[in-house]
């Protein structure tokens, strides 16, 4: 004898019979309503197809245990479609099939989300809405767009450190010496030039234009053009 033979075989005293849900925790076997023990996890909706585990005794009534409902789950996620105002209830579309859902009071719907949905038997529920999480590189909460921050401009004083003069017979400062004064031009036919030497002190102007030098403060602290 199989397996199935053997179980809804009386001789063992338990059957599975077809039947359906109703009015909880009723099941109607042979159109009639009988009490039944429902586990945990199963759920049906009154008029859904069940299978029933019937304990059959010769000095008892049948207990009858409720093993699954028949069919498959319902889709998982879903596109809210529509949002009746002031109705506890909306409508969720998946796989082109359109339900009516109810929906946790945590979440407030809107045309377009995409959700999570929870079956109870036919009975759908809208948990919440679907996360997405950011792409690499993308801070939460950032615009993945945002317009690039504005380019600054302005003024930038930064006091030279120190200045010399070069005339090529004798070298740096041989022509003339001190005060922080540069001189260029020429002098018993060689070239006099100057430069100023500021060090550091434009290091935070890195990468950035200069578009115009204005008037240079010397290290003795006098304003030079």
């Amino acid at each position: 004898m199989s397996l199935a033979g053997e179980i809804s075989s009386p001789f063992d005293g338990v059957k599975i019979v077809p039947g359906f849900a109703d009015v909880y925790p009723n099941v109607r076997i042979g159109g009639l309503p009988q009490p039944a023990a429902w586990p945990s996890g199963i759920y049906a909706s009154p008029g859904e197809p069940v299978f029933v585990g019937q304990i059959v005794k010769g000095d008892a009534p049948a207990q009858n245990v409720v093993l699954g409902r028949v069919g498959s789950d319902g889709p998982r996620e879903g596109t809210v479609t529509t949002v009746p105002g002031g109705s506890d209830t909306i409508t969720v579309t998946a796989n082109s099939v359109p339900y009516t859902a109810t929906f946790l009071t945590g979440y407030t719907p809107t045309v377009g989300d995409r959700v999570r949905l929870i079956w109870q038997g036919r009975d759908v529920t809208v948990i919440g809405k679907v996360g997405v999480t950011p792409g690499p590189g993308v801070t939460p909460g950032a615009g993945i767009n945002a317009p690039p921050p504005p380019v600054g401009s302005g003024t930038f004083n930064a006091p030279a450190l120190d200045s010399a003069t070069m005339w090529a017979p004798g070298g740096w400062d041989s022509w003339a010496k001190g005060g922080g004064n540069v001189y260029q031009g020429s002098w018993n036919g060689s070239t006099v030039t100057g430069a100023w030497f500021y060090g550091n002190s434009m290091a935070e102007l890195a990468g950035a234009v200069i578009t115009r030098i204005g008037r240079r403060q010397s290290p003795d602290g006098d304003w030079r053009q």
